[in-house]
């Protein structure tokens, strides 16, 4: 069947099994090589599945994560659907399991680096289906990813036994899988997990039999036995964990995988369930992933990875020298104290730039067109950001997960105390700017003091975070807290006092796509049909509230929301409906709604598909992300907010805009750029500003 598949050239065939046939094939339009997942041409004799297909496609490919491999397009050409996905060239997992029993190090490694993914998928209400060694790849730098999400379910009309209509592969299949359940949840995926952590520390599979009937019946009635019968050096207190895991009622299992995880590390005797063995902190971690890399035939790129933080300081340095004339030119007043935790040296380029004597100007509508790059504005490797606020500093979450502050107005790196947190997840900064909150993939959030560096307070949370910000001190209140908001993946909101790590109140708000704390002393949130909420913690907030007009319509029909932001002084709220999915339609759209009717004020053209948007402090500017289908680029918008005229357009051939946020004093523009081959991070942050005039 070699030829062309939509655009799609393919070059060979990669694999074939019950449910697909998998094409290495090349994007002309990018020109690179990716996966094909050719779903069976027998489908479409179901006349509900191409709806099925296109729901469900389209969701497998708005789940983003770093350990989860990305979907770019799916279609179908002449009756035969198909999926793209980013293509790895390394081995499965069930290569490196053919090479020998795993080390609790290393199952620990896949543990924790896929629990995060997994909730993120199940909270999201994706369930894989068919977790199994030949889903579980690695790339060329030795990292693994879980491939195939929503593969099973799209094809679940196939059966993947003798007409029995039972989805998943019989060696890994949960119970309820067995049963032939037409609705499983994410507990189904911690079971199959934990059967492949079995075979790789003991080198067996939990059941044999055979037929493949006969293993779903073992997963059924059979008791799994004990790890310990196969593995004498493994801690006594580890074999409650698997029992725990594969009991046979999905109620009995641990209630996320990221609590398998920490239950794991904990009996195994590890220091933390949030210490991955990803991270650079350590040379026993190195000396683990390299021996990974070695066992699974992938050869490393020397360097890549083994040197990610010291690149990545490299190009901080470059950045904070570059700024530094520029940002003490225009930026008065004390910085905090350069206090370090874990002291690292700071870099210095041979030759800085010459001071400039002019102060940045403030972003407008008259000078936004002339934004650009600096030529000393470049940092890899970061994982997400948040500016300080008075706009010297900001704070990264590196990929090596370091948690650092960096300083624009001179080479200061300060690094905080992150040893109880070996993996982290977004940022966020209170408004004084003394208080920095992370989140890991446990149900713990750590607060920082952002002076000294020091671990103040964890919060533990009833189940793991999914997001974390701190409040916006509401409008005309004098309020003297600041009120951290998570959301974890149990669908609850929790407000907590920052001051005393007290839980004030835990709002259960159901499936969601996005929370933000409001200028109004309350939150709002997306819900998982796309409306617009609103909602206030009366333990908390007790003053001004948005009126109650529910969620926002346009003629009656609730907004397909995917992503939202409010205007500085509240009185706007941009609100994307991205009916376009990634791309640009007619169906997509950013409108601008006025908080205080709900009546919509202003619909900006053109039509894209906003899916990051940020405000400029003074609120008369807009600035939308999006990602351009058509030309395979990314795209920034920028509109004048008070009359919908649109002021530039920004493009990055190959790449996806992930982060876009205006500094506080409105002087520059932080743009982070993934490449579109993995839409994933690292991220290259940049930072940009309008050039200043030339000297006289």
């Amino acid at each position: 069947m070699f030829g062309k598949i939509g655009r799609y050239e393919i070059i060979k065939e990669l694999g074939h099994g019950g449910m697909a046939t998998v094409y290495l094939a090349k994007d002309p339009s990018f020109d690179r090589q990716v996966a094909m997942k050719v779903l069976p041409l027998t489908l479409m004799h179901d006349p509900q599945f191409r709806a099925r297909f296109e729901r469900e496609a389209r969701t497998i490919a708005t789940l983003e994560h770093q350990a989860i491999v990305p979907v770019f397009d799916y279609g179908e050409e002449n009756d035969q659907p198909y999926l793209v996905m980013r293509y790895l060239p390394g081995n499965t997992l069930r290569d490196r399991m053919k090479t020998g029993r795993f080390s609790l190090q290393e199952a620990q490694y896949i543990l924790n680096r896929f629990a995060p993914a997994l909730d993120k998928a199940h909270r999201r209400g994706i369930v894989h289906r068919d977790l199994k060694p030949e889903n579980i790849l690695f790339d060329e730098d030795g990292e693994a990813y879980i491939s195939d999400f929503g593969i099973a379910k799209l094809a679940e009309s196939q059966g993947n036994l003798t007409g029995s209509g039972i989805i998943g592969t019989p060696a890994y299949m949960s119970p309820e899988q067995a049963l032939g359940r037409a609705e499983v949840d994410g507990r189904s995926d911690q079971y199959s997990l934990v059967v492949m952590l079995f075979e790789m520390l003991t080198g067996k599979a939990l059941f044999k039999a055979d037929t493949p009937m006969g293993l779903a019946l073992a997963h059924l009635n059979q008791p799994p036995p004990s790890i310990l019968a196969f593995r004498e050096d493994l801690p006594n207190r580890l074999e409650s964990v698997f029992e725990t895991a594969l009991a046979k009622q999905p109620e009995n299992r641990y209630t996320s995988v990221s609590d398998l995880a920490k239950a794991f590390a904990q009996d195994a005797g590890m220091k933390s369930a949030a210490v991955a063995p990803t991270t650079q902190r350590s040379a026993e971690n190195s000396a683990l992933h390299s021996k990974i890399l070695a066992e699974t035939g992938v050869e490393e790129e020397r360097g890549k990875r083994r040197h990610l933080f010291w690149n990545a300081a490299l190009l901080i340095g470059l950045i904070v020298i570059g700024f530094v004339a520029l940002a003490k030119a225009f930026l008065n007043g004390d910085q905090p104290p350069a206090t370090s935790v874990n002291s690292e040296p700071t870099i210095t380029p041979a030759n800085p730039p010459e001071s400039l004597a002019s102060e940045l100007p403030v972003l407008t509508a008259t000078n936004i067109s002339q934004l650009s790059a600096s030529e000393f504005s470049t940092i890899d490797g970061v994982a997400a950001m948040a500016w300080m606020p008075d706009s010297r500093h900001l704070v990264a979450n590196l990929m090596n997960d370091d948690l650092v502050i960096y300083s624009i107005v001179d080479s200061t790196q300060r690094f905080l105390d992150t040893a109880a947190f070996g993996y982290l997840e977004g940022v966020s900064v209170n408004s004084d700017g003394t208080l920095v909150a992370a989140s890991g993939y446990s149900t713990d959030v750590g607060i920082w003091n952002a002076a000294s560096g020091d671990l103040e307070d964890v919060l533990v949370l009833t189940s793991p975070p999914d997001q974390i910000a701190f409040s916006v001190r509401p409008i005309n209140d004098p309020i003297q807290t600041d009120y951290l908001i998570t959301s974890n993946y149990d669908l609850e909101l929790e407000v907590w006092d920052s001051a005393n790590g007290q839980s004030l109140g835990l709002h259960p708000i159901g499936p969601h796509k996005q929370f933000l704390p409001s200028p109004y002393g309350a939150y709002a949130y997306i819900e998982d049909s796309g409306g617009v909420v609103f909602g206030s913690n009366d333990e908390v907030f007790t003053t001004i509230r948005l009126p109650d007009y529910g969620t926002l319509e346009i003629d009656g029909v609730p907004l397909s929301a995917t992503n939202f932001v409010f205007s500085p002084d509240g009185e706007l709220l941009a609100v994307a409906d991205n009916g376009g999915f990634l791309g640009n339609s007619d169906d997509s759209s950013i409108k601008l709604w006025s908080t205080q009717s709900g009546q919509l004020e202003i619909a900006l053209s053109p039509q894209i598909s906003g899916w990051l948007m940020d405000f400029n402090p003074a609120g008369d500017l807009l600035a939308a992300a999006t990602y351009n289908s058509q030309a395979q680029v990314g795209e920034i918008y920028i509109w004048n907010v008070d009359t919908g005229e649109l002021l530039a357009v920004f493009t990055f051939a190959d790449e996806l805009v992930r982060i876009l946020k205006f500094s506080p004093d409105g002087r520059l523009l932080a743009i982070g750029t993934a490449p579109a081959t993995s839409g994933t991070p690292p991220i290259q942050l940049q930072l940009w500003q309008v050039p200043l005039p030339p000297a006289d």
